[in-house]
C-alpha cells in the first residue's frame, strides 16, 4: 500500500471509527493472524488468548502503534489498586440499599460466588453493539458517496441513506426496549455515584475482580502472568460479521488535496493518486477485560502519596506513563488495492496494512475532512467493566443542503428516542420482535475440559452471549464507483486477518483527587 492510499485510509478510518473522546492508533508493522489464532476461546491451550492479551494491553504511543511499549495496562491498574490512598467516606443505610439494588440490575453471583454480568446487562451490550455496527456501516457508505459524483450523491440521498436511517432508528428502538437501556443506564449512574461515597468498599470490589492468583493465566515459556483480554462480540470474525470498507479514487484524491502542503510534498503526490479503489472487509469488536474497571481512571476519591505522580496530565498532547489505553479493535481482511490501468505501480512500502510511522506522526486530519458527529447524552460506564462506551453517534453534522440520520431528522428516530424515555415495562411486547438471539453457546467439542473450566473461572465464557452480527446490516445497495472506470487488482489475496487499528480512550488528568473529600 502506497503513502497516498495510507493517508486516505487513515482519514476514512477516523471518520468511521473515531469520536470526540477516542483516538485511533495504527500498527506500524502489519499484525497478521491466521483465523485460527484469533479463536481465543476455542484454543484448548489458551495460548492464543495469552498472546492476544499481551498485544491488546500495551499502552499506545500515539497514532503510530509500534507494539513495543514496555507498559501494560494491567501493570498500571494494579499499581493503582496497590499504592493509591483512598478518601474516607461511608454510604448511609439508604444509600447502601440503593447501591445494592442498582448492582443487582447489573451483576449476579455465579455458582462460585463471583460477580458476573446479569442477562440484562449482556443484552444491553448486545443491542448497543448492533446499533454501533450499523452506525459504522452508515458512516463508511456516506464517506464514499459524498466523495463521488453528482449521480452517486443523489443515489445515496434517495436510496441508501433513507434505508440505513430506518435501520439505525430500528436498532435504537430495540436497544431501548429489548436491551433495557433506560434501566441499565440508570443503574450504571447509581453505581457510579454511590460507589464514590464509599471508596474503600469500591476498592474492595475492584480488587475482588483483579486477583493475581485467580484472574491470571501463566505463559508456559517464561512463566509470565497475563490478565486475559478477549473481544466481543465473540462472532466478530464469522463470515456474516464482515462489512465492506471502500475508498474511491475520489476519496483518496480529496484526502491528498486537503493534506498539509509539507505532507503533500513529502508524499510526492499530485492531484491524481492513480488509485481507482481500495477495498477490504472490516469488523470491529470491543475489548473485554473482566478484571478491569475503567472507573478507576476517572474516580476522584484516590491519589498517590506523591502528589506529583500522574498517570496522565490530561493535556493535548498528554504526558505520562498511561495517557490512553485500547478499548476496541478494528480487524481487516481481503485487502485489494485497485489502480487505474494508466497509473504506474507504486514502490511497495510494506506488506498488508503496514503504515509509515513518519506519515502517521505528521498527518493531522483536517476538520474540513473529518467532520465530528452530533452526540447524544453520554452513557455511564459499561456494565461489564471494559471501559466507558463511545458516544452514541447517529451521524455527522449535515453539510448545507444535505440530510443526516440525526435523531431529530431520521425517519422513526423521534419515536425511537421517545421509546427510550418511556418506562420499560410499559412498552407493549407484541410491537417488538427480537432480532438478536442471546444465549450461552454450546461448549466447543474439541476444547479440553480444563480449558473450559479456565474460561469459566476467568468469566470470559459469558461474553460469547452476544448478537449475531450477520443480521445487523440491512440489505441496502452500496454506493459504488461507475463501472466505466477500468481497474485491476495489484494485491494478492490471502486468508490473513489484520488488525487495522486500535481504538483508544485517552485518560483525563489522573489521578485528580477531589480536595473536598476527607483524606
Amino acid at each position: 500500500m502506497d503513502a497516498a492510499a495510507q493517508l486516505a485510509l487513515m482519514a476514512k478510518a477516523e471518520h468511521v471509527f473515531g469520536s470526540d473522546d477516542t483516538d485511533l492508533s495504527f500498527p506500524v508493522t502489519p499484525l497478521a493472524f491466521a483465523p485460527a489464532a484469533l479463536d481465543l476461546l476455542g484454543d484448548g491451550t489458551v495460548q492464543h488468548l495469552i498472546e492476544f492479551s499481551l498485544l491488546a494491553n500495551r499502552i499506545p504511543d500515539g497514532p503510530a502503534w509500534s507494539g513495543d511499549s514496555p507498559t501494560l495496562l494491567w501493570d498500571v491498574y494494579t499499581q493503582v489498586l496497590r499504592e493509591a490512598q483512598f478518601a474516607q467516606s461511608t454510604r448511609t443505610a439508604q444509600e447502601e440499599a440503593d447501591y445494592q439494588a442498582a448492582c443487582a440490575v447489573l451483576y449476579r453471583q455465579d455458582e462460585e460466588g463471583r460477580r458476573v454480568p446479569t442477562d440484562a446487562a449482556l443484552a444491553y451490550r448486545s443491542y448497543r453493539g448492533r446499533y454501533l455496527l450499523l452506525q459504522q456501516d452508515y458512516l463508511a457508505q456516506q464517506a464514499t458517496a459524498t466523495a463521488g459524483d453528482a449521480a452517486q450523491l443523489q443515489a445515496w440521498r434517495d436510496v441508501q441513506q433513507p434505508a440505513l436511517q430506518r435501520g439505525l432508528a430500528d436498532a435504537l428502538a430495540d436497544w431501548a426496549a429489548l436491551g433495557e437501556r433506560a434501566a441499565i443506564e440508570q443503574a450504571q449512574a447509581q453505581v457510579g455515584a454511590l460507589g464514590a461515597k464509599s471508596p474503600w468498599q469500591t476498592l474492595s470490589e475492584w480488587k475482588g475482580r483483579c486477583n493475581p492468583d485467580m484472574d491470571t493465566l501463566t505463559r508456559a515459556s517464561d512463566q509470565l502472568r497475563v490478565y486475559p483480554t478477549s473481544y466481543s462480540p465473540g462472532n466478530a470474525l464469522d463470515d456474516g460479521a464482515w462489512r465492506q470498507f471502500e475508498l474511491s479514487g475520489a476519496e483518496i484524491d480529496a484526502a491528498l488535496a486537503e493534506a498539509p502542503a509539507d505532507l503533500r510534498a513529502r508524499l510526492g503526490a499530485g492531484g491524481d493518486a492513480g488509485i481507482a479503489a481500495l477495498r477490504f472487509e472490516f469488523s470491529s469488536a470491543a475489548l473485554v477485560r473482566p478484571w478491569f474497571s475503567a472507573d478507576a481512571f476517572s474516580a476522584r476519591f484516590w491519589r498517590f502519596a506523591d502528589a506529583t505522580q500522574l498517570l496522565s496530565d490530561g493535556q493535548s498532547p498528554a504526558q505520562g506513563p498511561c495517557t490512553a489505553y485500547p478499548v476496541a479493535v478494528v480487524f481487516a481482511r481481503n485487502i485489494q488495492v485497485q489502480r487505474k490501468p494508466s497509473a504506474p505501480a507504486p514502490a511497495a512500502t510494506g506488506t498488508g496494512l503496514g503504515f509509515d510511522p513518519m506519515l502517521l506522526r505528521q498527518v493531522r486530519l483536517s476538520p474540513t475532512r473529518i467532520i465530528r458527529p452530533r452526540l447524544l447524552p453520554r452513557a455511564p460506564a459499561d456494565p461489564i467493566g471494559i471501559g466507558r462506551p463511545p458516544p452514541i453517534r447517529i451521524g455527522p453534522r449535515a453539510a448545507p443542503g444535505s440530510s443526516t440520520p440525526d435523531a431529530t431528522t431520521a425517519p422513526d428516530a423521534a419515536e425511537a428516542i421517545a421509546m427510550r424515555r418511556m418506562p420499560l415495562r410499559g412498552i407493549a411486547a407484541p410491537a417488538l420482535r427480537p432480532r438478536i438471539a442471546i444465549g450461552r453457546p454450546a461448549p466447543i467439542a474439541s476444547q479440553p475440559v480444563a480449558a473450559q473450566a479456565t474460561l469459566r473461572r476467568l468469566r470470559l465464557d459469558l461474553y460469547a452471549r452476544d448478537l449475531s452480527v450477520a443480521e445487523a446490516a440491512p440489505a441496502v445497495p452500496r454506493v459504488t464507483q461507475p463501472p466505466a472506470a477500468a481497474i485491476h487488482d495489484t494485491a494478492p489475496r490471502d486468508d490473513s486477518i489484520y488488525i487495522l487499528a486500535f481504538i483508544c480512550r485517552p485518560l483525563p488528568r489522573c489521578p485528580d483527587p477531589d480536595p473536598a473529600l476527607a483524606w
